[in-house]
């Protein structure tokens, strides 16, 4: 396991039979994502799919001008719009069960969209900087806001009480 091809390189000058090399990818953060650029830049090591080709480029803030197939052009015509945008951007999303509240009475989350809209919605939050959430969902439902389904960091979750005060986190 190995993100280094130089490596089955290696042991293959050595006479040493390599029957399969499967790349071992380190989560990229801030603080290493200058260290892991720069092993893919000078030494060639595997580049993660999620960090190629045209939702790398949205992430990145760039709208892909090359498209090579039907899902890489739905991409663009959906998220484009947003990445043009620039900055501030406001995008509002509610998800709603059928009861009209976002988490069951006994407080348990319950999906309530198909697997389709689980992904569009974390892209949506993949591209974003934060995700607003109010005080009485973060009781009820504490939702984890993040990009599950997508490639990409996680937004920041910013909590919204209006019985406010100065409490990092409301008061359940």
């Amino acid at each position: 396991m190995s993100s280094n091809p130089a490596k089955e390189d290696a042991l293959r000058d050595l006479g040493i039979t390599v029957a399969q090399r499967s790349p071992l990818f380190v989560p990229e953060h801030a603080e290493n994502a200058r260290y892991l650029a720069t092993k893919r830049a000078r030494m060639a090591h595997d580049v993660p799919d999620h960090q190629s080709g045209v939702w790398h480029e949205l992430l990145q803030g760039r709208v892909p001008t090359e498209i090579s197939d039907g899902v890489d052009r739905e991409l663009v015509d959906i998220y484009a719009p947003i990445v043009d945008a620039g900055s501030p951007f406001v995008l509002a999303q509610l998800a709603q069960s059928l009861d009209g509240f976002i988490a069951s009475s006994t407080g348990d989350a319950n999906f309530v969209s198909g697997p389709q809209d689980r992904q569009h919605l974390h892209r949506l939050r993949a591209l974003a900087d934060a995700v607003i959430v109010g005080a009485g969902t973060v009781c009820s439902d504490d939702p984890q806001l993040t990009v599950r389904d997508a490639p990409g960091d996680n937004p920041v979750r910013v909590v919204l009480d209006p019985k406010g005060g100065s409490r990092a986190l409301p008061r359940c």
